[in-house]
């Protein structure tokens, strides 16, 4: 992700996830750094990124699920606290397993680009 300010609306935070060995569908995302994050599911259309929230993604087995700038990305809401360049970004991933039963899984992503006042 790029550098954030408390205070800001939003920030997009970009990640690979891996799925292993069985197929899951991600729910959800926290993190200390934003009150709320959204899934956004997004793309480029006649050179046009066009953006919307969806309730979930689905993993399939073994795969990897990229949220990359112009693609689909997190959208973390009401920033608490600045970031910058080099910081480590704590992500929690709620995933659901084909039985139902949710589970847990965090990463950290390091914030890069450059902190404008």
């Amino acid at each position: 992700m790029r550098p954030a300010h408390a205070g800001d609306k939003t920030a997009e935070a970009y990640v690979d996830v891996g799925s292993g060995g069985a197929p899951v569908v991600l729910v959800g995302v926290t993190t200390p750094l934003a009150k709320s994050v959204e899934l956004v599911a997004g793309e480029v259309r006649d050179k046009t990124y066009r953006t919307h929230t969806v309730r979930r993604f689905a993993l399939p087995a073994g795969s990897t699920f990229r949220f990359a700038r112009y693609g689909n990305v997190l959208r973390l809401h009401d920033i608490v606290s600045n970031t910058h360049t080099g910081d480590s970004v704590h992500l929690e991933f709620t995933l659901r397993d084909p039985q139902g039963r949710s589970h847990t899984a965090g990463a950290d992503i390091v914030v890069r680009g450059l902190t404008l006042p």
